[in-house]
């Protein structure tokens, strides 16, 4: 297994799921780097305590997984975030971003993981990633797997029963 350590991630956190605007969110950033020139990072989009996702094996708080130029791709996100934030209002959500030059092979593995671990994929991800080397495992540091995993600070672990959150949930929606 080859070894993934992230040192550093960009986090912007407390995100209201309404607010989708790429300029509004970089309100949000905890660092003063941010990534608008980023062609080659992962990024995590997951809800802000006190929510999380019940996924069919665990909960967690993660919602997207992603790779590539997080502020051309964003503009893809927009609309199933505005969704989600109807569907939970007061809903928060955060994003963070790590850069590694292996982004889409890492982006593929973190979502198989992440289906086997959590019996389906992120709310929001409609398919799994082909890496481009299918054997590639990694094995990641303490602070990747943070991302996914949540905290004593989570309260509620909710799945939606009904509108376009469970067309979402149970994977119909159409690809974008």
């Amino acid at each position: 297994m080859v070894a993934i350590s992230v040192e550093k991630w960009w986090k912007a956190k407390e995100i209201p799921l309404g607010e989708v605007n790429w300029r509004n969110i970089r309100l949000y950033w905890q660092e003063t780097e941010h990534p608008d020139d980023w062609s080659d990072c992962i990024y995590f989009i997951r809800l802000s305590p006190p929510l999380l996702i019940k996924y069919e094996k665990d909960d967690s708080p993660e919602i997207y997984v992603g790779s590539g130029n997080i502020q051309q791709r964003w503009q893809s996100h927009r609309k199933r975030l505005s969704s989600l934030g109807a569907a939970l209002p007061g809903g928060r959500y955060e994003v963070w971003v790590f850069r590694d030059e292996r982004y889409r092979m890492i982006e593929a593995d973190t979502l198989l993981r992440f289906k086997e671990y959590y019996g389906s994929l992120p709310l929001l991800n409609q398919r799994l990633e082909s890496p481009t080397d299918t054997k590639a495992r990694f094995e990641y540091s303490k602070s990747f797997d943070e991302a996914a995993n949540f905290d004593r600070r989570y309260l509620w672990a909710l799945r939606p029963i009904n509108g376009e959150a469970l067309t979402l949930y149970e994977k119909g929606a159409p690809e974008e």
